[in-house]
């Protein structure tokens, strides 16, 4: 869950109940191996301009360990 002055954004499965004015169904996962070192640099980028040169849009997460890559279905 992220919160900005503007929004709140929520990313969970679809099974969970939320009530939403916009809510966005059909995405797929990548979950990259982790835990990743903060020393690391450059994974999101490589894994996501793959992803871009196959023309292929992402919604990408970055957590404490490991990153996410959730791509429309």
């Amino acid at each position: 869950m992220v919160k900005t002055n503007e929004e709140v954004s929520v990313v969970c499965s679809s099974d969970f109940k939320l009530k939403s004015c916009n809510k966005e169904k059909d995405w797929s996962v990548i979950k990259v191996i982790g835990p990743l070192d903060f020393s690391l640099t450059g994974i999101l980028s490589k894994i996501a301009n793959a992803i871009a040169d196959e023309k292929i849009s992402i919604f990408a997460m970055s957590i404490f360990d490991t990153d996410y890559f959730l791509m429309k279905t």
